[in-house]
């Protein structure tokens, strides 16, 4: 009697053949993969945005660097005793900025500048090794460095972004700003007109900068930026070249 109650109760009861549960492993198998294919991305995607985001804030923060030695270049303590004023007479001739040279080529820019030392005499072109600012790209190593101390010391860290160009050059008539503006004086010039007033130069300079990562050599950006310089050259005009020059304004 109870072995036939016992069977009876456990007739309708089923369950799992080999087939449903190779089918369910197989299932939960795709979903685990298709979780981990999603999670591998999204870390590879934080990854290159990662190194974007570095690669674009280490080029940014060098590109500043050079432009804020470039902005204080042709510094000059003397700079005053280059304007005319009435009490030193029609005859005074006025000295120029002997520190306004910028020296250029396809991957290093050096000029005089306010850590120089100007008080010395002592312009980069005489002491190129000591006494200017000085930027280059080492392309041995893709670090872009400066001249600090007498020697030359990394601003970008080679180890994690390879700078491949780095340029400094004068924008010329066509850039944003003019070439010169004429200074207007009180007087004409002695045979009539104004091309004996001063030129007023605009300097202005577009520092390019361009790098990638270095795990990842498709990882690339550039920076650009203008750079105004704040001394700017006056030219004495009075009278034209190849005379000497005489006062900066004709009297």
């Amino acid at each position: 009697m109870l072995n036939r109650r016992a069977r009876s109760c456990g007739a309708g009861q089923g369950g799992l053949s080999l087939v449903e549960l190779m089918v369910g492993v197989a299932v939960g198998l795709i979903i685990v993969a298709g979780a981990a294919m999603v999670t591998t991305t999204q870390l590879t995607d934080t990854s290159q945005l990662t190194r974007e985001m570095q690669v674009q804030q280490d080029l940014r923060a060098a590109a500043d660097l050079v432009a804020r030695a470039l902005r204080q270049s042709g510094s000059w303590p003397a700079a005053a005793t280059s304007i005319w004023t009435p009490a030193l007479g029609p005859a005074a001739v006025m000295p120029a900025n002997p520190y306004s040279a910028i020296t250029t080529s396809s991957s290093s820019v050096a000029f005089f500048g306010t850590n120089a030392d100007p008080a010395a005499g002592i312009n980069y072109v005489s002491n190129p090794t000591t006494k200017s600012v000085q930027f280059r790209l080492n392309t041995a190593t893709g670090a872009l460095q400066a001249l600090l101390g007498g020697a030359w010391q990394d601003i970008t860290d080679p180890y994690s972004l390879v700078v491949t160009s780095f340029s400094v050059a004068k924008t010329g008539p066509g850039g944003t700003l003019p070439a010169s503006i004429q200074l207007k004086c009180g007087a004409p010039c002695a045979a009539g007109g104004t091309a004996c007033w001063p030129s007023f130069e605009i300097n202005e300079y577009r520092v390019a900068i361009t790098g990638h990562a270095k795990a990842d050599a498709k990882v690339v950006r550039e920076v650009v930026t203008n750079v105004r310089l704040r001394n700017d050259k006056i030219t004495n005009n009075n009278p034209p070249p190849p005379l000497p020059p005489g006062p900066l304004c004709p009297t």
